[in-house]
């Protein structure tokens, strides 16, 4: 009796051949997604820079807008209140520019975002811009300023980086617009009680020795070919013991002329000579130094 071969219709060939196919796509598919997450674990893995938190951003920026607090932090204003932090600020840097982000956090760190970017971190390491004098975590000095000591129409920051009795100190970070984005590996200047004289494009730092201002160190710097560079400098310290009567103090005072530096004051001064000295421009500019700590100017 012949074999009877058993024959699959042509209907079910295709059917199992279009399942195969689904099944194909649908791993292929998965396989895609699965190097993708492996992929973008790794990129997080390797340092790439953290997304603004919306909280921090919308939340605390229009909360504490409403009360002008950004306003006075920003622009290095005295601040009659405690502001509490973490605090989020908002404000462009240049007239026509996009607004930026500066986050404060609890301890006292600065991070500035562009967008989602960020732009300039900074740890509580490089800054000390927390009142001393509270146990949370609050700002109610000027420490902190955004203004354009580079010259180019971009704003830069101060923040300050170190307080004392008498002596606060204020590191700059200068605005790059090409890398966009601040410059915050090190300081473009560090300055003690600074004053800025955008006319000259000056920025003098005032290393008060004691409170009475009978000591000091000034040092006056000048932007430069992108940088600052000390051109002149001013020093009064007592050079008698200082139980003595009356006191006497060594005045001296340099400046760099012609690339070379010369002695343009050198003295002995009295406490009396000081008193008969008060509308000397060194006494003036100490007077000046004491709204220095409130508004950086």
């Amino acid at each position: 009796m012949p074999s009877i071969k058993r024959m699959q219709s042509p209907d079910l060939k295709f059917q199992v051949r279009r399942y195969l196919s689904f099944f194909a796509i649908i791993a292929t598919i998965l396989a895609i997604v699965t190097i993708s997450v492996l992929i973008a674990s790794l990129s997080a893995g390797s340092g790439t820079k953290p997304q603004i938190p919306s909280d921090a951003l919308l939340g605390a920026w229009q909360a504490t807008d409403k009360e002008g607090q950004c306003e006075h932090i920003l622009s290095g204003e005295p601040i009659d209140y405690p502001v509490p932090l973490p605090i989020t600020c908002e404000s462009p840097i240049s007239p026509a520019g996009d607004p930026f982000q500066f986050a404060f956090d609890a301890n006292g760190g600065l991070t500035v975002y562009h967008g989602k970017t960020v732009v300039c971190q900074l740890t509580d390491d490089d800054t000390d811009i927390l009142d001393v004098n509270n146990a949370s975590p609050f700002i109610t000095e000027g420490v902190f300023k955004l203004q354009d000591v580079t010259y180019d129409g971009y704003k830069d920051i101060a923040i300050q980086s170190s307080q004392g009795a008498y002596n606060w100190t204020f590191d700059y970070y200068a605005y790059d617009p090409v890398k966009k984005s601040f410059d915050c590996g090190a300081p473009l200047l560090e300055a003690v009680n600074p004053t800025v004289d955008t006319r000259d494009q000056t920025i003098t730092s005032n290393d008060l020795g004691r409170g009475l201002g009978d000591m000091y160190l000034i040092n006056t710097y000048a932007f430069e070919h992108g940088a600052y560079v000390k051109v002149a400098d001013e020093s009064q310290d007592i050079v008698s013991d200082q139980d003595a009567s009356p006191v006497e103090y060594e005045h001296i005072a340099h400046e760099l002329k012609n690339g070379a530096w010369a002695t343009t004051t050198d003295e002995i001064l009295s406490e009396t000579d000081l008193e008969n000295r008060k509308d000397a421009p060194s006494l003036q500019r100490r007077e000046i130094h004491g709204s220095i700590r409130y508004y950086l100017e």
